[in-house]
């Protein structure tokens, strides 16, 4: 297998090299070295990106890796904030709407991402044991996950998202239900840059404006996992008491998505309009982010699994895992332009979070499989940003930083002892266990 993706890593590693920015400022009297997502189009350092970089990074350089993440928090508040975007050096190379998520003066957005810091943490700290560097960040990653509860706003345990931009999923059909207008998500979303400009990002008077509101089943399961591995990273310290608190905040995050967002056998997201709650009822691969949960019942997992993930008429495309199902009217896996993203094409980030949750439950055989297509992507069409789930042409940007996720799915195939699998198919997995569901058999997919 080493040979078959050597040059995959190889690429791999180029790219991070490639994309990695550094000089200094003088707005905080640093100087900066992180990895952007690229080189053309995304040249400032976002939050989960850089994430995703880091935890690439540790198969290459792990003080690159630690630096990827100390550059992330040296932007943080004294409150615990950490912005989803930090300008650095190429602030004159923002456009205005990106200038419209800040404030002055006008250094970083403010937005947030999912909170995947905790989990790039634990990745460097795995491969190196460096307490140092896990003393040197807890006390950062606890005021982060701390003032993440500022989110919460009706105090069940999720926390919201205020725009779109703050998922990740930019234009996800699942957002639908929540903005005004629809039908043109892109400038939907511009109209909250707008407002929330004009309310200065205070967040009380972005909760009193009502424009959205939602609680996220993907940022949240992330937010779950993360406050797990915090707990996690306390143990290792010693320190019970925080131990204690993180894995206690997880268990209701996680209580909270299974009781509130799970609904006719699937996962949607939760939106507040005029203080009353609703479930979007859109199918996207947000559905199938509570894979990742510890707490998720084998019942749901199953379902999730076995009506929608591994269903051709959902999710079980040649190069899975589509954005959205391919089930709903709003699919479309053909890329638009920049305006409509993430409505259709596959993402190799969600395939990195959904492959943890199928190993984490035991599915080695689809983790595996879904490895082996995730692979084959960028070995047909390189590092690119998004793909075509029928054809696997790459859209987007190039070379394209979290894509390089793949070397740490690599890793996952040799640490897991999935590397034996490799010449099995899903097919024959099936054969021998044939799973129907309503009456459809799932065994030749």
């Amino acid at each position: 297998m080493e040979d078959k993706y050597r040059k995959i890593t190889n690429e791999a590693k180029a790219i991070l090299w490639k994309n990695r920015k550094e000089g200094s400022v003088r707005w905080n009297g640093t100087n900066y070295s992180y990895v952007c997502p690229s080189i053309e189009f995304y040249p400032f350092q976002w939050f989960w990106d850089s994430c995703f970089h880091a935890i690439a990074l540790t198969h290459f350089d792990i003080n690159l890796a630690k630096q990827e993440i100390l550059n992330l928090l040296s932007a943080q508040h004294d409150d615990g904030f950490i912005p989803h975007i930090i300008f650095w050096g190429d602030r004159e190379g923002a456009s205005y709407w990106t200038f419209l998520q800040s404030k002055p003066p006008y250094h970083h957005s403010s937005y947030i991402q999912p909170p995947v810091i905790a989990q790039a943490v634990k990745a460097i700290f795995d491969r190196c044991g460096d307490i140092d560097f896990l003393r040197q960040t807890l006390p950062q990653l606890r005021r982060y996950y701390l003032w993440l509860q500022n989110r919460d706003f009706d105090n069940d345990g999720l926390i919201s998202i205020i725009a779109p931009w703050e998922s990740g999923l930019d234009h996800s059909p699942a957002y639908n239900p929540a903005l005004d207008f629809p039908e043109n998500p892109h400038w939907a979303s511009r109209a909250l840059d707008i407002r929330y400009a004009e309310a200065k990002y205070d967040l009380g008077k972005i909760i009193d404006l009502d424009l959205f509101d939602v609680e996220d089943v993907l940022v949240n399961s992330i937010y779950a996992q993360g406050l797990r591995v915090l707990s996690e990273l306390y143990r290792v310290i010693e320190n019970r008491e925080e131990n204690v608190r993180f894995k206690l905040l997880a268990d209701r995050v996680e209580k909270a998505i299974i009781d509130k967002c799970y609904l006719d056998g699937c996962f949607y997201n939760l939106i507040t309009k005029n203080k009353k709650e609703m479930p979007a009822m859109v199918v996207t691969v947000i559905s199938l982010m509570p894979l990742i949960l510890d707490n998720i019942e084998k019942d749901k997992i199953d379902n999730l699994i076995t009506r929608y993930l591994l269903n051709p008429e959902e999710f079980w495309l040649p190069y899975p895992i589509p954005s959205v199902a391919r089930s709903e009217h709003s699919f479309d896996p053909i890329y638009k332009g920049e305006d409509y993203l993430w409505r259709g094409p596959t993402w190799i980030n969600t395939n990195w979070f959904i492959v943890q949750g199928l190993l984490k439950h035991g599915y080695n055989e689809i983790a595996c499989e879904l490895i082996k297509r995730t692979l084959e992507l960028v070995s047909r069409a390189g590092f690119r940003e998004f793909y075509n789930p029928w054809t696997g042409e790459g859209y987007g940007a190039t070379d394209f930083g979290w894509s390089t996720l793949v070397v740490d799915l690599l890793d996952m195939l040799k640490v897991n002892g999935l590397e034996a699998l490799e010449s099995r198919t899903i097919d024959k997995f099936f054969e021998a266990k044939i799973v129907k569901e309503g009456g459809v058999s799932y065994a030749n997919l």
